[in-house]
């Protein structure tokens, strides 16, 4: 899971999610990894890979906090993507909205 605590971000801003594990289940679950990534359009950014221990049985386990400087994009979302490794039923997607930059005309 992430939390995110704006849906709106803009370019040249650093998007950032805590990410963490929510074991919802009455037995523990193996370890593993999550790969996180940031997907606009057809531009994957790998950010992160979170190699977790494994959490207890009606746990939550705190993972890293990820962080990434938007670039420009010329789409209106992206997606903050989280997959983990062999394990699809633990993946997550959260779309969020993108604004690019106000062009003044300034120089």
């Amino acid at each position: 899971s992430a939390r995110i605590t704006k849906f709106i971000w803009h370019e040249g801003e650093t998007f950032f999610a805590d990410i963490c594990l929510l074991n919802d289940l009455f037995e523990t679950i193996d370890s593993g990894k999550i790969h996180i990534k940031l997907v606009a359009g057809n531009e994957e950014i790998d950010v992160h890979t979170w190699a977790f221990s494994v959490p207890e049985s009606n746990t939550n386990l705190p993972g890293p906090r990820i962080q990434r400087l938007l670039p420009c994009w010329d789409v209106k979302s992206f997606k903050l993507v989280l997959e983990a490794e062999g394990k699809p039923e633990y993946n997550s997607e959260y779309v969020l909205l993108y604004q690019k930059k106000e062009n003044t005309g300034k120089n």
